[in-house]
């Protein structure tokens, strides 16, 4: 989205005046992102040696199917491989590795009875049944799952300012893939981001994470979260958009904050 209006901006009238975007949990290039599936549960002694190795093999059919275009059967092999490693590591929520199940779920539900509702129907002037990840558009778009959109991000790193962020508990995007896809951007700073430090991200006098950062592109990652950083983390999420609207993620940074942060410093 953010690609095609800065394309149409060019030579639009009325320009929209896009300035950055933040992409959280993103599944971006599949064929690196399913590769950090073994390393991350690793990482977390969730599976053993002999279970990573077997892993590094069905993801090197993966990449295989994927060089050659064959993106219905590497989806299938990308998602076999996801199955197979959480039954071996016994993860059964694959947006946080955490939970028996997804605490988001009893909230979804609720979503799901008002969207249905006659009132929600009448108010957005709609007849058709309201789904959660309908299966029609998923259909319709299973052929681009394992596509990458990598290629996206230099023109628009060379425009507005990017934010990737993830949950460090979450499996299916995990951290360590988008860690790794960032770092293949083919943009005129990828050697400076490749060499930037890592850094501890403070709310509140708190660790809330770590990021990196350089010219455009912010890649943070947020503690004690899975894949929906903002229902695990609210506040320090809140946190997060100010600093990357207003400012800096140092610190030291004192621009435009949340009343929370004001407090902090003010005590």
């Amino acid at each position: 989205m953010a690609s095609t209006i800065l394309q149409k901006n060019q030579n639009a009238q009325k320009k929209i005046n896009l300035k950055g975007i933040g992409i959280g949990n993103g599944w971006v290039n599949p064929y690196y992102q399913v590769g950090s599936y073994g390393p991350y549960l690793y990482a977390h002694n969730l599976i053993n040696l002999i279970e990573l190795d077997t892993s590094i093999g069905v993801y090197d059919l993966f990449k295989g199917l994927v060089d050659l275009s064959q993106y219905l059967l590497a989806s299938d092999v990308g998602n076999g491989l996801l199955e197979l490693l959480m039954a071996e590591a016994g993860v059964n929520d694959v947006y946080d590795i955490r939970q028996d199940s997804d605490p988001t779920d009893p909230y979804a539900d609720a979503l799901d009875t008002y969207l249905n509702s006659d009132t929600a129907k009448k108010l957005f002037n709609v007849t058709e049944p309201w789904t959660m990840c309908a299966t029609g558009p998923y259909i319709a778009l299973i052929n681009d799952e394992m596509r990458s959109s990598e290629d996206l991000f230099p023109d628009i790193l060379s425009q507005i300012k990017v934010l990737l962020y993830n949950g460090y508990y979450d499996l299916i995007c995990n951290w360590m893939g988008t860690d790794t896809w960032s770092s293949t951007i083919n943009w005129q700073y990828h050697d400076q981001f490749n060499s930037a430090k890592n850094q501890t991200w403070i709310v509140n006098g708190k660790n809330a994470g770590f990021y990196k950062t350089y010219s455009t592109l912010t890649f943070l990652v947020v503690d004690n979260a899975g894949h929906m950083s903002p229902f695990d983390q609210p506040q320090n999420l809140h946190e997060m958009v100010y600093r990357f609207i207003y400012g800096s993620f140092s610190n030291n940074y004192y621009g435009i904050q949340s009343n929370d942060a004001k407090k902090n410093q003010t005590n």
